[in-house]
C-alpha cells in the first residue's frame, strides 16, 4: 500500500506517475490481482528515509511476509534511491496474520531493531529473505542470526521483541490504516 503526502501536488503527480509507471509497466513479473491506487495521506509517522526537498511522502504499509511485498521492495528501493533528495519514504506496519503466520513476528523483528537505529537495515533484511524465515516454526532464532549480523545487542533485541512497546507500536500502524478506510489489502 503506498501513499503519498505533498505541499506541491504537482510535484507528487509527477513522482506518483513515475512510479505506477514502473510498476504498471512490471506488472507482468508481480502478482497482483489488482490495480494500484495513490491515497494522498493526512500525516507522517514512523520510519521514513529522504530528504523531502519537494515535500512529497511516499507511505507504504507493508507485511514482511507478503510475497507480493517482498516482489515490490526492489523497485521501492530503486524509486527511494532515485528520489532521495526530492522525497520521504515512510514505512508501516501492516502484517496480515490471518494469512501469514510470521508476519506480526516480522514486524516486531524490525520495531526491535528499531529500538538500536537499525529499523532500515533489518526491514531490508526481512525482505530480501523472506523465504529463509516465513515458513519457520521458530522465526525468532532467524531473527536474532539477522540482530546479530547488524551488530545489534541481541539481549536487547530479544527484550525488545518481547516488548508491549513494538507490540503497540504495530497496532497503532494497524489502526493507522483502518482509520483511512483504506481498501484492507496489500499491496494496493
Amino acid at each position: 500500500y503506498v501513499s503519498a503526502l505533498t505541499r506541491s501536488p504537482d510535484v507528487a503527480d509527477d513522482i506518483l506517475q513515475n512510479l505506477f509507471t514502473q510498476i504498471w509497466n512490471r506488472r507482468a513479473q508481480l502478482p497482483v490481482d489488482r490495480p494500484l491506487r495513490p491515497y494522498l495521506a493526512a500525516a507522517a509517522s514512523n520510519h521514513v528515509i529522504g530528504e523531502n526537498a519537494k515535500g512529497v511522502t511516499l507511505i507504504e504499509y507493508g507485511d514482511f511476509q507478503c510475497p507480493a511485498c517482498a516482489n515490490y521492495f526492489p523497485l521501492v528501493e530503486e524509486v527511494v534511491t532515485q528520489y532521495q533528495k526530492d522525497i520521504q519514504f515512510q514505512f508501516r506496519n501492516l502484517p496480515l496474520t490471518q494469512n501469514h503466520k510470521n508476519a506480526f513476528a516480522a514486524s516486531r523483528a524490525a520495531e526491535a531493531a528499531d529500538k538500536q537505529g537499525k529499523f532500515w537495515e533489518m526491514y531490508r533484511m526481512l525482505y530480501q529473505n523472506q523465504q529463509s524465515w516465513g515458513s519457520s516454526n521458530s522465526p525468532l532464532s532467524i531473527f536474532e542470526q539477522y540482530a546479530q549480523q547488524l551488530g545489534l545487542n541481541v539481549e536487547q533485541f530479544k527484550t525488545d521483541f518481547a516488548s508491549e512497546k513494538v507490540n503497540d507500536t504495530i497496532n497503532a500502524d494497524i489502526a493507522e490504516f483502518k482509520a483511512r478506510s483504506a481498501q484492507r489489502g496489500i499491496p494496493l
